[in-house]
């Protein structure tokens, strides 16, 4: 548990330097960077999933710098993930296997395909679909200090929604409408607000071109 904290602390802490100074947050993450990636294998759900969206948030933020932006050990890490996703019973329940294969599709697309991650939340009538890292790392720290309230803040206290730049409506709380309204929620700051589809495609492309690249004198790496 406290391991778990320390890494939803890591990941709201460096959603918030990335605001202003996004190139410190590798620096941030580097002496961490091998931690990670063993706890990548550890027994408890929760950590696993908390350190591979750190380092899906890391990676996300570091290819907008460097589209050449590698870890050090990142064939390791692909070939972890993908582990990750074809994991049997045996070592992951049945709930916890559900929902970890989708976490880490979203940080194998992001880290493969430079796709942003999707998290959906039912809050009354609308649907909110978190599309980038910086919200979702930040939607998870609130959720772990708010615990059980966490629904019920996000509905009845406007500060959270308007940290997330949501509206979440008039309608009385816990009601289901036959209309549901689907939102689509990024940081207002990031470049995917303000150019999703284009950016998204731009990186791709420059990524693609750059792994034709050969540089030995490259070492933007982790």
């Amino acid at each position: 548990m406290v391991i778990q904290q320390m890494l939803t602390s890591l990941g709201f802490l460096m959603t918030l330097i990335a605001q202003t100074h996004p190139s410190l947050v590798g620096d941030l993450f580097k002496p961490s960077i091998d931690k990670h990636l063993a706890l990548l294998g550890t027994d408890s759900f929760g950590i696993r999933m908390t350190a591979a969206q750190n380092i899906a948030f890391v990676y996300d933020v570091m290819t907008r710098i460097n589209p050449r932006f590698e870890f050090a050990k990142h064939d390791q890490l692909i070939s972890t993930l993908h582990l990750m996703i074809r994991e049997g019973a045996k070592r992951v329940k049945h709930k916890e296997r559900k929902h970890q294969r989708g976490i880490i599709r979203d940080v194998l697309n992001t880290i493969e395909e430079g796709d942003p991650p999707s998290l959906k939340l039912k809050f009354k009538n609308q649907i909110i679909t978190f599309g980038d890292w910086t919200q979702i790392l930040r939607l998870y720290a609130f959720r772990d200090t708010l615990s059980t309230g966490f629904h019920a803040h996000f509905m009845d206290n406007p500060l959270l929604p308007a940290i997330f730049n949501v509206d979440i409506g008039s309608a009385g709380s816990g009601s289901i409408q036959p209309n549901v309204t689907e939102r689509v929620v990024v940081d207002p700051g990031s470049e995917l607000a303000k150019a999703r589809t284009k950016v998204m495609q731009s990186r791709r492309d420059k990524r693609r071109v750059a792994r034709d690249i050969i540089d030995p004198l490259h070492d933007d790496e982790y």
